[in-house]
């Protein structure tokens, strides 16, 4: 996988943001639903209403729209999931 500044720079060069924050925020809720639909089908075993392929574009969807909400905000996420992996690790003791 490309580093968070490799594609962070990619969705800036090639999707110019159109949407505010706010509407942002609410696509990436949309898309958290979807792949929670499409999660709950794929558990409960019902496999042939939807494949990991699904699951693998929701997942990107709910990245895409994260990494821009970040970029919009100024937060630099691989910063930020370095400090929340080290509370984690103190949180379990390693």
């Amino acid at each position: 996988m490309k580093k968070y500044q490799e594609l962070t720079k990619e969705i800036e060069d090639k999707f110019p943001n159109r949407w505010d924050e706010q509407t942002r925020l609410l696509h990436l809720f949309e898309e958290a639903g979807e792949l929670s639909d499409i999660l709950a089908m794929y558990l409960k075993k019902k496999k042939g209403e939807t494949s990991k392929e699904k699951i693998q574009a929701e997942m990107c969807g709910i990245l895409f729209d994260l990494l821009t909400l970040a970029n919009m905000l100024d937060i630099d996420l691989e910063v930020a999931y370095n400090k929340e992996l080290e509370n984690f690790k103190k949180y379990i003791n390693l």
